[in-house]
C-alpha cells in the first residue's frame, strides 16, 4: 500500500501537489505489483501522476521521503442503489 506522509492511503483520483508543492496533479495509477511494474516498465513501486504541464509523471514511492507528495483532496464518490 502506498501512503502519504500521514499514513493515509493514496488512491486513484486524489488531487495532490508534487515537486515540493509547486506542481498540482491527479493520481492516475498506483503501481504496486510486479505485473504493474513490468507493464509500466519501471523497477520499483510508485504512482503515475497526471500533472500540468508535465503530463504523466512516474514517482517512485521510495522518493517520497526526500520529496513528499502532498494530499490536497479526494473527489467525492456517489453510489447509486
Amino acid at each position: 500500500m502506498i501512503t502519504y506522509p500521514d499514513d493515509t492511503e493514496v488512491q486513484v483520483g486524489d488531487f495532490i501537489l508534487i515537486e515540493g508543492g509547486r506542481t498540482p496533479g491527479t493520481v492516475y495509477e498506483l503501481i504496486e505489483t510486479s505485473e504493474q511494474m513490468e507493464r509500466c516498465r519501471v523497477d520499483v513501486p510508485g504512482i503515475l501522476v497526471d500533472s500540468i504541464p508535465d503530463g504523466l509523471v512516474f514517482l517512485p514511492s521510495e522518493s517520497f521521503s526526500d520529496d513528499p507528495i502532498a494530499f490536497v483532496s479526494r473527489p467525492h464518490t456517489h453510489s447509486s442503489n
